[in-house]
């Protein structure tokens, strides 16, 4: 049986948080089963890498992402309309005052509290 194929979908931002550096290591820990794709708004380049690939890996950090909040769904939905898989990692970035016992200033308080597939 032919392992599954993936398309990571990664934001474009040259400095990045733990949540985009989740999403990008996800691609090299797949080593030759994953390519990574920066969502840059184009839908004709996102269908062209879909092509080639079972399902896409897409983390919804709920901060993180709020000034291009639309791309990340459209993305989503691209996914859906061609008919393959969706791996969603939801994900929320806790600020100082929520942050568990042991996590303070400058430490990674991202951590994935929901994986689903469709």
């Amino acid at each position: 049986m032919p392992k599954r194929r993936y398309l990571a979908l990664v934001s474009d931002a040259a400095q990045t948080c733990g949540v985009e550096e989740f999403a990008r290591q996800t691609t090299l820990r797949l080593v030759e089963r994953a390519h990574q794709h920066v969502l840059d708004g184009d839908i004709r380049r996102l269908t062209s890498a879909l092509a080639d690939v079972e399902a896409a890996i897409l983390n919804f950090p709920v901060v993180a992402w709020k000034r291009k909040l639309a791309e990340p769904v459209v993305a989503a939905l691209t996914t859906r309309l061609h008919r393959k898989q969706l791996v969603a990692v939801l994900r929320m970035e806790r600020t100082r005052l929520e942050a568990p016992h042991g996590i303070g200033p400058g430490g990674d308080a991202c951590n994935p509290d929901l994986v689903f597939s469709a």
